[in-house]
């Protein structure tokens, strides 16, 4: 038999080294390693779980680092361009709002038909979606001649109730 002995899940859990009780990534690397040549599957990926773990957050803090030095060599010139792109594009997506709500208002359109309008960038086609959905709002409002009323005109008091009623329009066919 071999001389080795198994290790014990405390022997093979990395420990932590920084004051927030995290283990490094040399650390997490190492007991990995151990819980590999232990045998212990369960063990053995948690230990790789965090070995990854520490190296995902050194990532993470190297890509900070690498952001807060690229801003701060920035020169004037391109933190003004920068800014100076950022106010275009604001006032482009500004007269693009205001030119769908002047078209919706022209056309009378309410707000879940204006609301389609913001899909279209061309304002050829928002003004030709526009008169379509004002012209099916007509439509839709246009009114219907009234029903005819079977009262109008007879002489004398109406009948009150239903049962009347069929009795006058079945007694004028009976006799």
């Amino acid at each position: 038999m071999s001389d080795t002995t198994t290790p014990t899940p405390a022997d093979v859990a990395p420990r932590a080294s920084s004051a927030q009780g995290e283990p490094d990534a040399k650390e997490a690397k190492a007991a990995a390693d151990a819980a590999r040549d232990a045998g212990d599957e369960l063990a053995t990926w948690k230990a790789e779980a965090r070995k990854w773990e520490a190296q995902a957050k050194a990532n993470a803090e190297a890509a900070k680092r690498l952001a807060e030095l690229e801003d701060a060599n920035k020169t004037e010139a391109e933190k003004v361009a920068e800014r100076l792109a950022n106010a275009e594009r604001e006032a482009t997506e500004a007269k693009a709002t205001a030119l769908r709500l002047s078209i919706a208002l022209e056309h009378k359109l309410d707000e879940t038909d204006a609301a389609l309008l913001d899909k279209l960038t061309d304002e050829d086609a928002m003004r030709a979606l526009a008169a379509r959905l004002a012209a099916a709002q007509v439509e839709e409002k246009a009114t219907r001649p009234p029903r005819p009323d079977p009262n109008q005109g007879r002489n004398g008091a109406a009948p009150t109730n239903t049962a009347d009623l069929f009795a006058a329009t079945v007694g004028d066919l009976i006799k």
